[in-house]
């Protein structure tokens, strides 16, 4: 994957702003030379080719779908000139199509949670904290990441 595809589908996977060369996102949409290649629709994201079925289109959007978990199932890639995707089937051309469900999503966000986590503990190991305090904080951080939705 590209270094810009990596940045730009990072960005719009974490609801940032950022524009990148002939790519951009505003958090919500990805956007390839002005054209919006994939949006977030509440839970869910769709891609679209929008009629152009061109390397750099197809490699931001099977870069969006590897950051997301689909990279072995639903990749897209050319065969005689047309697309493809999922078990061979034909990808559709300028039409938005759902590829997430809300399990992925939250699924996306439970990693980013534990890799908060992950990072909120290493802090506090290298602060020096006692492995009693430790114990105490990570029950009340983890009693804490309950509540509310993921």
């Amino acid at each position: 994957m590209r270094i810009i595809t990596k940045e730009i589908v990072k960005a719009f996977m974490n609801g940032e702003g950022r524009s990148i060369g002939n790519s951009s996102t505003d958090g919500k949409t990805m956007l390839l030379h002005g054209h919006t290649i994939a949006r977030k629709t509440g839970v869910y994201v769709q891609i679209n080719n929008c009629g152009y079925e061109t390397n750099t289109t197809k490699e931001r959007l099977n870069g969006l779908l590897e950051y997301i978990g689909l990279k072995d199932s639903h990749r897209i890639y050319q065969r005689n000139f047309e697309w493809y995707w999922k078990d061979g089937e034909s990808f559709p051309c300028n039409q938005w199509v759902t590829v997430t469900e809300e399990s992925l999503v939250s699924h996306h966000r439970f990693r980013k949670l534990i890799k908060d986590r992950d990072a909120y503990y290493l802090s506090l190991k290298k602060r020096g904290l006692s492995e009693v305090k430790r114990s105490i904080i990570s029950t009340i951080v983890g009693n804490l990441s309950g509540i509310g939705s993921l």
